[in-house]
């Protein structure tokens, strides 16, 4: 099998770097996120954009090169989503130039950096060096892929009865609509143009350079699939136990057989079922230091200031 090392990558590096062009094979499953999923996502975004020294781990993107780039053997859900949140900034980019309302408020060089924003979006993110070319195509056995290019490219919005073409549509829009609605307010102040400008450069930024995926290329088709099943296998996915643990322990490298040891009592004591472990320091958490939903434990404890040295992390496991 032939891979190349794991490469960690931002958005931008992702899209922009190394002439990339990537292609979803027929065989992989049409694009099907929600309401749920991009909430998800958004709510990701507006934490890091809170947290000028936060950055967010998108998950892995795993390829093999092809003859005319990469194919995409897992990760395009988040992909194709990438591609949908950059081409409905750039739609709500045009605004600044377009509209006379929005221009007319902004300086000289405000409306310059607004053209080049729409410029950059394009030429970085969703078009090849050439200005023809899709960085990122969908299959070419149906119509979805000219929907989609028109949809990234043109900003061509169109009703279908396509259930994978509803799902494109309402994820621009979802996500056109929260840029807007993001780059419109700070808190409950209204912002004027220019603020709002910066607001919207300010949200590229953060996205294309704080959001970071893994990305494993293979050789061939057969070896990434190899990796998409070790990957996605029963057990192997990395748990919010996993990463409960891993951040715990991170903590006290120093004495790390007496902090295993720890775990594994705490772990064989729930039997070493990940759901109990992750609902018993969800407990813990919650009783020492105040509530938590479900899925934002290990983010909660990640960020407290009552997790932020050995002692912290051992009282943790000892109580």
């Amino acid at each position: 099998m032939s891979i190349a090392n794991p490469e960690t990558k931002s958005i931008h590096a992702l899209l922009s770097e190394n002439e990339a062009l990537f292609h979803i094979p027929a065989y992989q499953r049409e694009y099907s996120w929600q309401n749920i999923q991009l909430e998800d996502l958004w709510d990701d975004l507006e934490e890091v954009l809170s947290d000028d020294s936060e950055e967010h781990f998108f998950g892995q993107i795993v390829t093999n090169t092809s003859e005319n780039g990469y194919e995409v053997i897992d990760g395009q859900q988040r992909l194709i989503t990438s591609t949908l949140l950059l081409a409905s900034i750039g739609d709500v980019a045009k605004k600044f130039t377009s509209d006379q309302k929005f221009s007319s408020q902004l300086s000289e060089d405000e409306r310059y950096s607004a053209r080049r924003k729409v410029d950059d979006i394009q030429e970085n993110y969703l078009l090849a060096s050439n200005l023809k070319t899709p960085i990122l195509t969908l299959p070419d056995e149906n119509d979805v892929a000219s929907f989609f290019t028109d949809l990234l490219i043109k900003g061509r919005i169109v009703e279908s009865d396509n259930q994978t073409e509803k799902n494109l549509r309402n994820a621009y829009l979802f996500l056109k609509k929260h840029v807007s609605q993001y780059i419109a307010k700070k808190e409950s102040e209204n912002l004027g143009v220019p603020q709002q400008l910066k607001r919207l450069e300010n949200l590229i930024q953060v996205f294309t350079k704080r959001f970071k995926v893994i990305l494993i290329n293979t050789a061939s088709t057969k070896d990434g699939f190899v990796i998409f099943e070790t990957l996605n296998a029963r057990g192997k996915s990395l748990e919010e136990a996993d990463l409960l643990k891993n951040l715990l322990l991170g903590f006290l490298s120093d004495d790390e057989e007496s902090a295993n040891s720890k775990w594994e009592r705490i772990f064989t004591t729930l039997n070493r079922n990940s759901n109990e472990t992750s609902r018993y320091i969800r407990s813990y958490w919650s009783f020492n230091v105040g509530l938590v939903n479900k899925d934002k434990l290990f983010r909660a404890m990640r960020k407290s200031n009552q997790l932020q040295n050995s002692s912290d992390a051992q009282k943790v496991l000892e109580e």
